[in-house]
């Protein structure tokens, strides 16, 4: 059986404690200053808030390996890179990987211009590199298109042992 809550005496004790106090005023703590209107979000590891260029990389590891329609509430947002994985290495699949990463960045992550995506290594194994260079625009969620100078990608399939994007 349960027993009744004396709603009076319950906050009653929370006011003389304090804790509602801290409670309501926690929603109204200031987030720290933010230089120049960075674009900002949450690390996908810690939770923690992550702003200016390794938000932007962190944008585009999540849609570079997201495949469209992988996602239940964005089914647009993504790239076909993820599936030319494991096609032989030849100049077509080359061009149609480096089109994919393009029209992704371009489309998906504001933040970065892309400018070049090369090829910069290939083996008879059909591992590559690759690196995917453009402008950095930190303020481009905002339409002020200022770039804040050139910046590159590492293009570094997850298989391989490496982190899928490195800056």
């Amino acid at each position: 059986m349960l027993m009744p809550v004396d709603r009076v005496a319950l906050r009653a004790r929370l006011r003389a404690s304090g804790r509602h106090a801290e409670a309501a005023g926690a929603a109204a703590i200031a987030p720290p200053p933010l230089a120049g209107n960075e674009p900002t979000g949450m690390d996908a590891a810690t939770g923690r808030l992550v702003t200016g260029w390794p938000w932007v990389m962190q944008s585009a590891s999540r849609v570079l390996t997201t495949a469209y329609f992988e996602e239940v509430m964005r089914p647009h947002v993504g790239s076909n890179a993820r599936q030319l994985f494991g096609e032989l290495a030849h100049v077509r699949t080359a061009q149609r990987f480096r089109w994919a990463v393009g029209v992704a960045l371009l489309l998906f992550v504001p933040n970065l211009r892309p400018s070049a995506i090369q090829q910069l290594s290939s083996d008879r194994t059909g591992a590559t590199g690759w690196i995917a260079e453009g402008d950095y625009l930190p303020r481009a969620h905002r339409g002020d298109p200022t770039s804040a100078g050139r910046r590159s990608i590492d293009l570094v399939p997850a298989g391989r042992g490496g982190a899928a994007i490195t800056g």
